[in-house]
């Protein structure tokens, strides 16, 4: 084996180590941003799906003290005839 040789040898050997030593950082700096956007997204997204359900409940609960309301009311204003004689008469 020449002395060019071996010096080609050790170059090509640390040009393969150089280029894989910065693939591997490369890919583990564009795989930390992606994963940070993915997380930011996410959060994103649930901070938004939370205020939507949010006001979903406070509709719900909006509607549901509209209608008690509305039934106390009737329940306040309702007389009930004499329950017996209706009664009787439906059965005589």
């Amino acid at each position: 084996m020449t002395v060019a040789n071996r010096l080609l040898i050790h170059v090509v050997i640390g040009a393969a180590l150089v280029i894989t030593i910065v693939a591997g950082l490369t890919y583990r700096l564009v795989y930390h941003t992606a994963e940070e956007r993915a997380i930011e997204s996410l959060n994103t997204y649930v901070i938004e799906r939370t205020r939507r359900e949010e006001a979903g409940f406070h509709t719900i609960y909006s509607n549901l003290e509209v209608v008690r309301g509305q039934f106390l009311k009737r329940e306040a204003q309702a007389q009930l005839p004499d329950l017996q004689k209706r009664w009787d008469q439906r059965f005589e």
